[in-house]
């Protein structure tokens, strides 16, 4: 199309006439005729030459922003939008297509109205408040938040490469930014790695229906609400996130932090708990205090610090008195982990002390037990005092071993004093350096004992000072009772496959008196008496009342339960024979199922204690 032949031809029409004379109708057609040349010329232009020149003004418009393209592939021209295929800048920003919207309105004040970019690749860069993005011309403002030449922006499957001094964050997602007159706000979902200077990741879910970045005191400040993120490997969530954090060009910060955290691991390890927090920057470190409440009565406050430089951490920390009932607050309502056993736990648990991370998890946590109590199989365990100290938290370790103090009651015995001193080297072991509990004015111990995780357990029970009756009912035989004291020792061996006795051997120190009384004598009776005919009936009546002048007890159990008891006397019964002695074997069945489940419950506590704290 000729734009000048059309212009000729209206010039020489206007010459044939007298300008003054002519009336409006022909001016106003005159006119009309030049506007519609024009616009046919135009559209003639764009429609001939329409992508080349919006090329052409698009690359010239992102070299005046400071961005000259290395790539660009220009799709669709319109009147009100423009659609660009590939695009690479300078500094590796890139896309694999952007949709650009604009209005005369918008036109006007140099802006926008929306950008949607898919395949967004960029790095950013955060450096003493400022935030750069790679390739892209800094504001210059305080604040620090880049030049964003548009009203609204759409990333769809974005890949963020963020650096700063103390980490790296790789990021990928879906995010909308509204631009204000205060800063952007908007919307996201993404999924991001954080690598730290020490070489640790870690891998993070966020999802932020609302959030906003704007100046703030001199900086800027972005602020989340209602986040949630996740933490899929350590199977870790955090709800109802709401977090501010200002950033200033000094280098000065502040955050304040409120979310509810919950455990997705099965079985779950610990209650949900909510989290309250605020920090601030305080030269190169942050430091940060808050509380973390969970269940009925949990509250643990903490005061920490965090050298961005070094990496290092630490955090003083401290819980008020956790009550227990019977019928009440119990541990597994705060760590569902560790199950029902033991239970009906009554008494005070509190911690104290220091946690530091330099690489590894350190620490110095005192961990005091007030009256502690409870229940598991036929024994209870009460009043148990101590105050255990952790140098270490994963894995757990004590500064060699701790005292505990305590009673325990077995079923059919009184209560008796609890003696343990005991520690976790670190190993994924826990060693009793000794354990005496003492029973009807004896004492009944083991020591050197170590618990592995999932090993079997040999050691053996040192008896001293027993009182015989004390024995014979661990025994569990109906009708067989006695009195004097007796001592020895009892080998054993614990695993899942249950509890065994081997050659256990116990002697009196003294004279004494046995009793037996039940239905009838089993095989294996032996008497030293010449009238063999007599033996059974003189032995019921001679043990009805046996007064012994040395007495043996030899013990034997199988994993299965199935075990003995061989009794050996030498003595008389006053009212049988006048006093005639006897030398006595007598071999009873007895499983010794409550000395059995005392030992067995311990064995197992000790194992599932290392199970608990054992990292997996």
């Amino acid at each position: 199309m000729r734009c000048s032949g059309i212009l000729q031809t209206m010039n020489d029409a206007s010459g044939n006439h007298d300008a003054s004379a002519r009336p409006r109708l022909f001016r106003a057609r005159g006119l009309l005729l030049l506007a519609l040349a024009l616009l046919l010329c135009v559209g003639g232009t764009l429609a001939l030459y329409g992508r080349e020149l919006a090329t052409g003004f698009v690359r010239a418009a992102l070299t005046h922003f400071g961005a000259p393209p290395d790539e660009l592939e220009l799709r669709a021209v319109g009147l009100d939008q423009l659609v660009i295929g590939a695009i690479r800048l300078p500094g590796g920003l890139s896309a694999s297509a952007v949709e650009i919207g604009w209005s005369p309105r918008s036109l006007l004040h140099g802006r926008l109205t929306n950008i949607r970019i898919l395949g967004l690749a960029a790095g950013l860069t955060f450096d003493r408040g400022q935030i750069t993005v790679d390739g892209l011309p800094r504001d210059g403002r305080a604040s620090g938040i880049p030049r964003l030449p548009f009203d609204s922006l759409e990333l769809s499957d974005a890949r963020l490469a963020i650096t700063s001094g103390a980490a790296s964050i790789d990021i990928q997602g879906d995010a909308t930014i509204k631009a204000t007159d205060l800063g952007i706000q908007g919307q996201a979902a993404f999924d991001a790695t954080a690598t730290l200077n020490d070489g640790s990741q870690a891998h993070i879910e966020v999802r932020a229906p609302q959030w906003s970045l704007g100046p703030d005191a001199g900086g800027m400040r972005i602020v989340f609400s209602g986040a949630a993120a996740t933490l899929p490997e350590h199977r870790l969530s955090a709800t109802d996130i709401d977090v501010a954090v200002g950033m200033t060009e000094s280098a000065a910060a502040s955050i304040r932090l409120s979310a509810k955290v919950s455990d997705s691991a099965m079985p779950v390890r610990f209650a949900s708990f909510a989290l309250i927090a605020q920090g601030e920057r305080d030269r190169n470190a942050l430091v940060a205090s808050g509380r973390i409440t969970a269940g009925r009565g949990f509250v643990l406050a903490f005061d920490g610090r965090h050298d961005l430089a070094s990496g290092d951490a630490s955090v003083d920390l401290e819980t008020e008195p956790v009550r227990f009932q019977p019928d009440g607050l119990q541990p597994d309502d705060l760590l569902p982990v560790i199950g029902r056993t033991p239970h009906r736990v009554e008494g005070a648990i509190s911690a104290r002390g220091t946690l530091s991370w330099r690489g590894s998890l350190e620490g110095d946590v005192a961990v005091r037990l007030d009256g502690v109590g409870f229940e598991t199989g036929i024994a209870r365990i009460g009043d148990l005092d101590a105050t255990l100290r952790l140098d270490s938290i994963m894995p757990p370790r004590t500064p060699g071993a701790q005292h505990i103090t305590g009673t325990l009651q077995v079923a059919g015995l009184p209560t008796a004093p609890l003696d343990l001193r005991l520690g976790l080297p670190g190993d994924n072991r826990l060693v009793v350096s000794s354990a005496t509990l003492g029973l009807a004015g004896g004492t009944i111990g083991l020591g050197d004992l170590a618990v592995a995780l999932g090993q079997p357990v040999e050691t053996a029970l040192e008896l001293r000072s027993i009182d015989l009756g004390a024995m014979l009912a661990l025994s569990g035989i109906d009708g067989l009772s006695g009195s004097g004291v007796i001592e020895g020792r009892i080998p054993v061996r614990m695993d899942d496959a249950g509890f065994v006795i081997a050659s256990g051997r116990l002697a009196s120190t003294g004279p004494g008196i046995v009793r037996y009384t039940g239905a009838g004598l089993p095989e294996g009776v032996t008497a030293g008496h010449d009238d063999a005919g007599d033996a059974v009936r003189l032995l019921r009546q001679a043990l009805a009342d046996f007064h012994y002048a040395d007495l043996s007890l030899t013990l034997d159990r199988s994993a299965s339960g199935e075990g003995s008891l061989l009794v050996s006397l030498r003595g008389a019964n006053p009212a049988v024979l006048d006093n005639h002695p006897f030398d006595i074997n007598i071999r009873l069945e007895a499983n010794f199922d409550q000395l059995a489940a005392v030992l067995l419950n311990g064995y197992a506590a000790a194992d599932g204690l290392l199970r608990r704290v054992t990292p997996q």
